[in-house]
């Protein structure tokens, strides 16, 4: 499982460098284009959607191995995925035709400022998405602690098999006290215990 905690990680970094190379490609060497271009739009949302994928999956495989989502885990993952989804629908608004552009593509797309806040906040609620989902899981007990927990339970049921013994020894003890007390009475006693 701690394989598949790496790989998320490694899709997370990945994911990041794509968020970076579609804000500023001119870290590619590419000629920047004035305004933001489709391709820059569909790697920062590919890169995003890395991220976020990468992140579930590195909190599953840390956490929550071997482990079924509970009702919040589900909400959280949900909430990642609608983020996902609503940064793709604000992000290319203009390529599906209801963006304040059209789908007309004479002219370079723009990436507005409603669209950017829009992606910003989809990115925001990907990202509480991801927080739900790993506060709201019950944690995996760490190996020492379950081991130390064994050796505590075997420690009771010694004590308690002891607190046992002494105490079965003590009923013994007071039974042997008993008969050696009425062995050891006086013929007197003896005599008062046998006249009806």
């Amino acid at each position: 499982m701690a394989r598949l905690a790496q790989i998320g990680i490694a899709i997370s970094t990945i994911g990041v460098l794509m968020m970076l190379i579609g804000l500023y490609p001119g870290v590619t060497g590419i000629e920047p284009t004035p305004g933001v271009g489709i391709l820059q739009i569909i790697t920062m949302l590919s890169g995003l959607t890395l991220f976020i994928l990468g992140a579930l999956m590195y909190v599953k495989y840390t956490f929550f191995a071997n482990q079924t989502a509970t009702l919040a885990q589900s909400i959280g993952t949900r909430l990642a995925l609608t983020g996902l989804l609503l940064a793709v629908l604000v992000g290319m608004a203009d390529v599906l035709g209801y963006g304040s552009h059209g789908a007309q593509m004479e002219e370079p797309n723009v990436l507005g400022p409603l669209q950017a806040a829009g992606i910003i906040g989809s990115y925001a609620l990907s990202c509480f998405g991801v927080l739900v989902y790993a506060v709201a899981g019950a944690m995996m007990p760490d190996k020492n602690d379950s081991a130390s927990r064994k050796r505590s339970t075997a420690e009771t049921a010694q004590v308690a098999d002891q607190t046992t013994g002494s105490a079965d020894q003590t009923q013994e003890s007071a039974a042997v006290r008993q008969a050696r007390g009425s062995s050891q009475s006086s013929p007197e006693q003896q005599k008062e215990e046998t006249v009806p």
